[in-house]
């Protein structure tokens, strides 16, 4: 028997994730003293079954939390984990002195406790801020909490593998009367995964996996996914050569979205792009400039990495403690960058990235489409992205439209002195799908779709990142 009310408590709650243990733990033990210093004539016995009680009721919450949390891609912040506690331990208070007060064999007749909320009126899901400013790609009505669109009748499948929804207008499916459920997309794969797969039944794969973390190479468990990808859709690995724009079916090609962050995004060094963490903090002061003259009563600010590949910048924006925004979404049309993205998020802050600092959702979408409502973001960055849109007017004046006044848009890309053609993804010609600017053609874009104090930064011989402010409203 465990030796003390609050290690009882613990014991009986197996079901806490171990993040939530040490808050819990606290909360708990404080509602138990609380209740042992108001009921000080509480058996022995008495206590024990209350504690017992309230351990039953918290296990029971927690595990409705734990689930809903993983539905949702929320991860709470310190401050929701204060919140949590509180919440915790107000369901403990409630339900130890019930249970107690029932068992004690002279209650106090004056103390009422029915005004005492009971532990299941307590509603632990902290609710995802983006969840208000989806929209439907097709009539760009706000989607509901399900994603689906009441307009058009339309539901978007969440993807089990790689945790993200899929909100482009080909995945759309039409949603039945009385449906009110997320529909999911079930991902299945021709390989062995978990302690069954093959890799992992060979001697000596976790000494090697060891060696090569440590060297920053490819471990079993990346080696694997690259495989289930390239099995998953053989097809995207060789494009047909009619598929016409390059630039879209490169980032679709598993092979592509593996090698990014290996190899392939270092060799934009050659060409002037100085480096991920510098590129970072140039975009991350551009994008926090307009904050310091937002109204506090707005929304809660909220993020778009466009075109986010394998969340190079993304893992950035949701793990900065200092970062200004409050959420941060990550949107790429390749659902293979997306793999990428959640496989190094889970690699960083857990399955359902609960230790950064800001709630992260992955989204498939088309920046030419963007399945976001007008003005419901409060800044936007594109890294290395509008060389590979097929539209990218139609791309900037998307994202001008879900800027909200007075937000800014932040994207880096290549100018026409591009050097080594292959490492810059070609040659930059119309027949190769990417294209290369000089700085007045990228302030006449911005200019053409409505975005104003145009800024540049460039760095040789290729590099520029440039950023552009939506209006504010007269």
């Amino acid at each position: 028997m465990a030796s003390t009310p609050t290690a009882f408590l613990m014991s009986s709650m197996p079901q806490l994730r171990p993040g939530h243990q040490p808050l819990v733990g606290a909360a708990v033990g404080s509602a138990v003293a609380d209740v042992s210093l108001r009921q000080p004539a509480a058996s022995s016995r008495g206590g024990q079954s209350g504690v017992a009680f309230a351990a039953l009721t918290l296990a029971a919450v927690s595990q409705r939390r734990r689930t809903n949390r993983v539905a949702s891609k929320a991860a709470p912040s310190g401050a929701v984990q204060d919140g949590f506690a509180a919440k915790v331990a107000q369901a403990a208070k409630a339900a130890v002195s019930k249970k107690v007060a029932s068992e004690t064999a002279a209650p106090d007749p004056v103390e009422d406790k029915s005004s005492e909320p009971p532990a299941e009126a307590v509603d632990l899901k902290p609710e995802p801020v983006s969840e208000h400013w989806l929209a439907c790609p097709v009539c760009q009505c706000a989607l509901t909490s399900n994603c689906g669109c009441p307009r058009c009748n339309l539901r978007f499948p969440k993807e089990t593998e790689g945790n993200f929804v899929d909100l482009l207008i080909t995945s759309a499916e039409p949603s039945l009367v009385g449906e009110d459920e997320q529909l999911v997309k079930e991902t299945t794969s021709a390989l062995p995964t978990g302690d069954d797969s093959l890799l992992q039944r060979l001697p000596g794969v976790k000494q090697l996996d060891a060696v090569a973390k440590n060297l920053g190479l490819p471990t079993s468990e990346d080696v694997e996914g690259l495989a289930k990808e390239v099995v998953r859709d053989v097809q995207k690995v060789v494009p047909k050569s009619s598929d016409g724009a390059m630039s879209v079916t490169t980032f679709q090609n598993p092979l592509v979205s593996f090698a990014y962050e290996r190899g392939w995004r270092q060799a934009f060094e050659a060409n002037g792009f100085p480096g991920p963490d510098e590129e970072y903090s140039l975009a991350k002061a551009f994008l926090e400039e307009p904050l310091k003259a937002r109204d506090e009563a707005d929304r809660p600010p909220v993020l778009l990495d466009c075109s986010c590949g394998s969340g190079l910048f993304t893992r950035r924006f949701a793990s900065d403690q200092q970062l200004g925004f409050q959420e941060v979404i990550a949107l790429d049309f390749s659902e293979s960058m997306l793999r990428q993205t959640d496989a190094y998020c889970a690699k960083e802050a857990g399955a359902t990235y609960e230790d950064y600092a800001q709630p992260l959702r992955l989204i498939r979408g088309d920046v030419g489409r963007l399945p976001l409502q007008t003005g419901s973001l409060a800044g936007a960055h594109a890294g290395a992205a509008i060389h590979c849109w097929p539209a990218p007017e139609v791309g900037l004046a998307e994202l001008a439209r879900v800027l909200e006044p007075g937000a800014v848009l932040v994207l880096s890309t290549f100018t026409k002195k591009v050097m080594g053609g292959r490492l810059a993804l070609g040659s930059g010609n119309a027949g190769s799908g990417f294209r290369f600017w000089e700085v007045e053609e990228l302030r006449t874009l911005m200019r053409q779709v409505g975005l104003v104090n145009f800024e540049s930064v460039q760095k040789d011989p290729a590099f520029i990142m440039v950023k552009a402010e939506k209006p504010k409203a007269p």
